[in-house]
């Protein structure tokens, strides 16, 4: 009852009052009917007192339409907010960036970055961008000191609820990359302690404790993954190998060999399987000719 008599009011207002427009075009953007916003915006856009932040909305929908040259037509003209209000240079770069002007992307979010320390959104759209160059560096100097700098800015990132999970969980690819694998999933276990349950975590977190050689942990978190999604073939296989780890060859075996007799196994799934199985075998029939030869 108070929403529509707010609508009411609202609309009483009538268009000719921008403020009132430009709320109007907020409630009409919630509803996710967009093409009543852009009217709003539109109408806002023609009074100096709401035109940078009614082309800001605008240019956000247009982008969210995926109409980049419209997009950052409107973002363009609402620069005048970028000191207060940074998240128009990020928006910007992202818009640049599906234009495929990444040099100019880069010039903004380091800028958004700069303006703002509190802005956790450029610092992650940042190391997005810099990871990507990363990615497509062939000189191994530069290419390693892209992604340290990308681990480095997306740590403000970390620190922002919305952006947690995501920052965490590139920040530790990063630096499994790097070769900072004890760093890596520290920082997963931190954020498995607030986000448990993610269940593709527990399965990253393993996957990296096992890379560790940390069997007994990994053993923990793939079990506790498995227990959230018990149809993993993939949890099952690390599983496996941390059993192989810890010596526990037989109930590796096992679970081996049930996973090679699942029906519709991917080709390269089902012949990593049968690769494991055959080096637990052999240290199973190591195993044996310890105990027969101890027996002699």
């Amino acid at each position: 009852m108070r929403l529509a008599a707010g609508m009411l009011a609202l609309l009483l207002a009538g268009c000719s009052n921008p403020e009132s427009s430009m709320q109007l075009g907020n409630i009409a953007y919630r509803r996710g009917d967009k093409a009543a916003a852009v009217e709003y915006y539109k109408a806002a856009a023609q009074d100096s007192k709401t035109r940078a932040a009614a082309n800001y909305n605008l240019g956000r929908v247009a982008f969210e339409e995926q109409q980049y040259e419209q997009a950052l037509q409107y973002l363009d003209l609402a620069l005048e907010l970028k000191v207060e209000h940074p998240l128009v240079l990020v928006y910007r770069a992202r818009t640049l960036l599906a234009l495929g002007r990444e040099e100019e992307a880069l010039k903004d979010l380091e800028q958004a970055t700069t303006r703002s320390s509190e802005q956790a959104e450029a610092f992650l759209e940042l190391a997005k961008l810099l990871a990507s160059q990363a990615q497509r560096e062939t000189e191994p100097a530069k290419k390693k000191e892209l992604l340290q700098t990308a681990v480095d800015k997306v740590q403000k990132a970390r620190t922002n609820r919305t952006l947690t999970e995501e920052a965490t969980l590139l920040s530790a690819a990063w630096r499994r990359e790097l070769g900072q694998l004890p760093a890596a999933i520290s920082e997963l276990e931190t954020l498995i302690s607030d986000h448990s349950f993610r269940i593709e975590t527990h399965f990253t977190l393993a996957q990296y404790l096992l890379e560790n050689k940390e069997y007994a942990e990994a053993e923990r978190y793939f079990r506790s993954g498995l227990r959230m999604e018990a149809t993993n073939i993939q949890g099952f296989l690390g599983l496996a190998e941390a059993l192989a780890g810890r010596g526990r060859y037989s109930e590796a075996a096992k679970m081996l060999d049930a996973v090679i007799a699942t029906q519709g196994l991917e080709p390269q799934v089902l012949e990593k399987a049968k690769e494991l199985r055959a080096v637990v075998g052999q240290k199973l029939s190591q195993a044996g000719d310890s105990d027969r030869s101890a027996g002699q």
